[in-house]
Parts: C-alpha cells; sequence; structure tokens
C-alpha cells in the first residue's frame, strides 16, 4: 500500500496506432484514450514542484496531460 496516489502515463507505441479514438476506459482513467501514434513524456518542475504527464501525438504537439503536484504525492 503506497501513502499516496500512484499514477499512471500509458502511451501507444510509436508505430502501431489503431484507431482514431478508443472506448477502452478504466474507471480511474483520467479522460478518454488517445489512438493515433503517439508518446508519453514527463516534465519534472522543481522549483514549482509538480510533475507533468503529457501524451504528445507524432508532431510533439501535447493531446492529454496530467499535472501533479509534489504535495498530492505525499511530499512537502
Amino acid at each position: 500500500m503506497l501513502p499516496y496516489t500512484a499514477h499512471e502515463l500509458t502511451s501507444s507505441s510509436l508505430n502501431m496506432s489503431f484507431a482514431s479514438q478508443t472506448s477502452e476506459q478504466d474507471e480511474r482513467q483520467i479522460g478518454a484514450g488517445y489512438s493515433p501514434v503517439n508518446y508519453g513524456a514527463l516534465e519534472i518542475d522543481w522549483s514549482g514542484r509538480t510533475l507533468t504527464m503529457d501524451i504528445r501525438d507524432d508532431q510533439g504537439l501535447t493531446v492529454r496531460q496530467n499535472k501533479i503536484s509534489f504535495a498530492a504525492l505525499g511530499y512537502p
């Protein structure tokens, strides 16, 4: 058991897109899935004390984003 909520970022492989959208969704999932070619990126802002998880398309544009404060991860 973790002392904070676990967060997950799932992206597709860059060469295996399967649809324009997907109906696959978990009850804990935040937002709709993104099925076209994509990749995941993490950004840590040490001074702002946030972690940003992005799904980006094949052009590098952010199509899904979740920003989490360090406090939400149990860090003061």
